[in-house]
């Protein structure tokens, strides 16, 4: 596991903001379900499940547009995917071993929690609804929230505004190099998480504050602030 301490001020550790999928939610067999039957359906034929994979984090719309040729058909895609997604959404859906118990140790800590992700905010919602999760956040910043996406850093910016607070002030966690550099570039606190779906190499090359490879983890870091 990587650990670097970098304190960018005096200020102390109240919000913690989080990505979603591969990070709270175990989404992977989901994802890859609706991607392997959209490409199909649309395209006529598929990809690897680790060329799939490897946009995760970002927009639907940006990682479609790999398969598409315009614009146009890539949001016809999304809406294909999308669709799909959620006839199955309910029975994949899961959340990661010890997300709930450190979530509960974190508000019983007094921690302000909130989520920033690239999917839609009413899916993320759902997500987060089916899993038993949805109590612990007090702002949930989806797709449609903002006008900035990962990994542009203005994404977690506002994440951290609309709960009042500022970066400096906050911890930004996800699984994907997108996080990384969007959470290292608004001044967060940065944790990259080895449950989620890339690699501990290609979290390293993002050169994140911590790399964790368990959600009790998360705990013993907040412990150094």
């Amino acid at each position: 596991m990587a650990t670097r301490i970098r304190r960018k001020s005096n200020s102390i550790i109240k919000g913690i903001l989080f990505d979603l999928d591969g990070t709270l939610l175990d989404t992977r067999e989901l994802i890859l379900a609706s991607f392997h039957y959209t490409i199909q359906t649309v395209l006529g034929y598929d990809k690897p499940d680790e060329v799939l994979l490897a946009k995760v984090g970002q927009p639907l719309n940006v990682q479609m547009r790999d398969y598409a040729a315009t614009a146009e058909r890539a949001e016809e895609m999304c809406a294909i995917y999308r669709a799909h997604n959620l006839s199955i959404h309910d029975d994949m859906v899961k959340s990661f071993e010890g997300i709930k118990e450190m979530l509960d140790i974190l508000k019983k800590r007094g921690y302000r929690m909130g989520v920033v992700t690239s999917k839609k905010n009413s899916t993320a919602l759902r997500g987060l609804r089916v899993t038993g999760l949805d109590g612990y956040f007090e702002k949930v910043m989806g797709y449609d929230d903002c006008v900035f996406h990962k990994p542009d850093p203005r994404c977690v910016i506002e994440g951290c505004k609309s709960m009042g607070l500022i970066p400096e002030e906050c911890v930004y966690v996800g699984d994907s190099p997108f996080d990384m550099h969007a959470g290292m570039g608004a001044g967060c606190i940065c944790i990259g998480v080895l449950w989620g779906m890339f690699s501990e190499k290609r979290l390293i090359e993002e050169k994140p504050d911590h790399i964790v490879g368990h959600p009790k983890e998360i705990i013993e870091i907040l412990d150094l602030y």
